[in-house]
């Protein structure tokens, strides 16, 4: 039902599907808050990280009424999310810190570095990042969407060796979005990815499950 949910609110069921889902919400109230609160989610998580979904999302054409209980359910969130900002876990603010800053960082446990810009620049800031906080013992996913795909594909990426060597760590793992890939083979560049990279989710979707989680997030 969760994939069925993130389908319904990308618009990437065919007619008939969605069709068939509105009435399952209609017959279940308590669905349909999950299907707003969880399109509030992606909205709060683009907004509030920059996350740049890779292809424009089609809203529902029929509204759903975003219960009482549903928007509480979001406002909890939020309330974290503000709560993480203003405590400086971004790893921003404690890059150049003490290092306590990275001890306390590595008790957080898993970290997500999102990259969606084919800059080799920022492709070394980000495996920078990544190493230092592997050693810290800190587990940490790079998810690439958008033209920052390119940097992690055969025949396209700057430092492909070294992009397998960081992520052979075992605190090191590669997601390389699936929506991405499909959305350059559309314009008639078809990518493949790195062998250490898995591409079968998209990104959009792989950060807001494990932000809600409790994973910390930086955008490179």
């Amino acid at each position: 039902m969760t994939e069925l949910m993130h389908a319904y609110v990308d618009g990437e069921l065919n007619e008939l599907e969605r069709i068939r889902f509105e009435r399952r919400m209609a017959a279940d109230p308590a669905l349909a808050e999950e299907v707003a609160a969880l399109r509030a989610l992606k909205r709060q998580v683009q907004e509030t990280y920059g996350v740049t979904p890779d292809t424009p999302r089609k809203e529902a054409s029929r509204p759903v009424r975003r219960s009482g209980a549903a928007l509480r359910w979001v406002a909890v969130w939020l309330t974290g999310v503000a709560l993480g900002l203003l405590g400086g876990w971004q790893l921003e603010r404690v890059l150049p810190a003490h290092q306590s800053g990275w001890q306390q960082l590595a008790a957080q446990g898993h970290v997500i570095l999102h990259i969606d810009r084919d800059d080799p620049a920022r492709l070394n800031k980000l495996m920078e990042t990544a190493d230092r906080l592997a050693r810290e013992g800190v587990r940490v996913t790079v998810v690439a969407n958008a033209e920052a795909v390119r940097l992690f594909s055969l025949g396209h990426s700057p430092d492909p060796q070294g992009i397998e060597r960081l992520v052979r760590n075992d605190h090191v793992s590669l997601v390389v979005c699936r929506r991405a890939l499909q959305n350059m083979a559309r314009r008639g560049i078809h990518l493949t990815p790195l062998p250490v990279a898995r591409s079968d989710v998209f990104a959009l979707d792989y950060i807001v499950r494990h932000v809600e989680q409790g994973w910390r997030y930086q955008k490179i």
